[in-house]
């Protein structure tokens, strides 16, 4: 279980980063618009039960094993950098994600999309994004090789 979360997790995350990538070539703002929902409707449904999956099936097999979480470095290190990860999701990309959407909802009358704040967001995004996803391939990598810490 601890793996199909995470397998679901970076997934969703690959997929997210394809669709946003996508965003800045595009001269249609109902492909932005679409792109836009299908990453926050895969966020509210995919990243919340994946982390949940994560969560759970990690505390119960370290359970299971008698692997103290707070006393074994790479499980409370590796929830650090989980926590990071969705520390930065919570308050700087998901954030990013609900403004681009209102914002290009409100210039869907418009033939093009014009270079303000909608790409100026989508550049903070990148950068967030990024380290949310940076710190939680840290987690995987710890919870791997699982080293002396």
């Amino acid at each position: 279980m601890h793996i199909l979360g995470v397998i679901l997790f970076f997934g969703n995350l690959m997929i997210a980063f394809f669709l946003m990538m996508r965003i800045h070539k595009q001269t249609s703002i109902q492909v932005v618009i679409h792109n836009l929902k299908l990453v926050n409707t895969a966020d509210k449904w995919l990243t919340t039960i994946s982390v949940i999956l994560i969560l759970l099936s990690g505390v119960a097999a370290s359970l299971m094993a008698n692997i103290p979480i707070f006393g074994t470095g790479w499980i409370l290190w590796s929830l650090i950098a989980f926590g990071v990860s969705g520390l930065l999701f919570v308050v700087r990309v998901l954030p990013l994600q609900v403004r681009m959407e209102k914002k290009a909802e409100e210039i869907l009358s418009q033939e093009s999309i014009p270079d303000d704040q909608l790409y100026r967001d989508l550049k903070s995004w990148k950068v967030w994004a990024g380290l949310a996803s940076i710190t939680a391939f840290l987690a995987i990598i710890l919870m791997v090789f699982k080293p002396p810490i």
